[in-house]
Formats: structure tokens, C-alpha cells, sequence
């Protein structure tokens, strides 16, 4: 009697995790797709946040002023100064891309991992590579502007809805001079009910 029992949990049991597998949906969506999950920060932000500030910083007076040429930049250390977890490295390189893309400026790679990768590769090339086909020490572009940022969030609730307002603040930084030649913000306020 005992075994029939068991028998009948065992084939119950496997029905039902049977069910639970056959209602598992899978499958990609696309990437530029707007998602809102949650209340908290997302890949999402970090996109729409990038594309913003470049386009505010691009399309502001600062470029017109630039002479020379394209202006080299590139992006800083962005704070985190809110309670959850932001990928700054993610946002930093969606920032990079919309410089670049943008065709009005030079970005210049200045995360430690990229550069110490060059100069290893430049001192590689000094012993193993031909004379018209080595890259000489000493020939890397300086930035001439630095994007700086941090992002904020402040936390809005009553009863079951809660929202979540976020401000990403940046700047860009003339290093010659130290001056501010551009500074904006971009706001994304998110609404969670239960």
C-alpha cells in the first residue's frame, strides 16, 4: 500500500513539474526596446541617459567654439549617489558610442584597461615589429575635454505606488583651462504600483 502511495505522489509530483515547465516562456526581445522592470535603475536608463546628455552637450554653443578641428574628449568617473547598484561602466561606454557616432568629436580612450593595453602594445612593437610599422611612444592624442557625471535618485511613495525620480547631472571640463564649457541633466521618473 505503501508503494502505491508512493508511486502516486511520484507521478503527481511529475505532472505538475511538467505543467510548471510547459508554461516557461523563453525567448529573446529586442534590445532597443524601451523596458520598465521594476523601480530600479536598468540598461535601459543607462541608454536613454547617454543619448540625452550627447545630444544636449553636442547640440549645445561649446562646439562652435572649438577650433582646430573636432574636439578630442572623453568620459570621467560618473558617482553613483543613489542607495542601488548602477553599472557607470556601462553608461560610460553607451556614452562613448553616441560621441563617436555623433561625427562632431574625437573620443580618446582613457579607462585604465585601454590604455595600459596600448602602452604595453607600444613597447611590444619597439623590439618586435619593423621600423616602418612600429608606433613610437610619445605619439598618443590628448583629451581636451572631459565629460564628468553622477546620477541621484529621490524616493516618492503613498500607499501602493511609489516613484522613483532620477537626475543624471554632467558636465564637460575644458583641461587646458579647468573651465565648465557645457553642463546638463537628463530626468527619468519611474512608477511602480503593487
Amino acid at each position: 500500500m505503501m508503494k502505491r502511495y508512493a508511486g502516486t505522489f511520484a507521478l503527481a509530483m511529475g505532472a505538475l513539474f511538467a505543467v510548471g515547465c510547459a508554461s516557461t516562456k523563453k525567448g529573446y526581445s529586442d534590445v532597443n526596446e524601451k523596458l520598465v522592470v521594476g523601480s530600479r535603475w536598468s540598461d535601459t536608463d543607462n541608454q536613454e541617459v547617454a543619448r540625452e546628455i550627447v545630444k544636449k552637450a553636442i547640440g549645445s554653443p561649446w562646439l562652435g567654439r572649438v577650433k582646430g578641428g573636432a574636439p578630442k574628449v572623453g568620459v570621467g568617473k560618473v558617482r553613483n549617489l543613489t542607495s542601488e547598484e548602477i553599472d557607470a561602466d556601462a553608461l560610460i561606454n553607451f556614452m562613448q558610442d553616441e560621441l563617436i557616432n555623433s561625427g562632431k568629436v574625437i573620443f580618446v580612450a582613457n579607462d585604465a584597461s585601454t590604455r595600459e593595453a596600448v602602452d604595453a602594445e607600444v613597447a611590444r612593437q619597439e623590439t618586435h615589429t619593423k621600423d616602418t610599422e612600429r608606433t613610437d611612444a610619445g605619439q598618443q592624442s590628448g583629451m581636451q575635454y572631459l565629460f564628468q557625471g553622477d546620477i541621484s535618485s529621490k524616493t516618492e511613495q503613498d500607499d501602493d505606488v511609489k516613484f522613483v525620480n532620477y537626475q543624471a547631472n554632467f558636465k564637460l571640463i575644458n583641461l587646458k583651462t579647468t573651465q565648465i564649457e557645457w553642463s546638463g541633466q537628463h530626468r527619468l521618473r519611474k512608477k511602480y504600483e503593487r
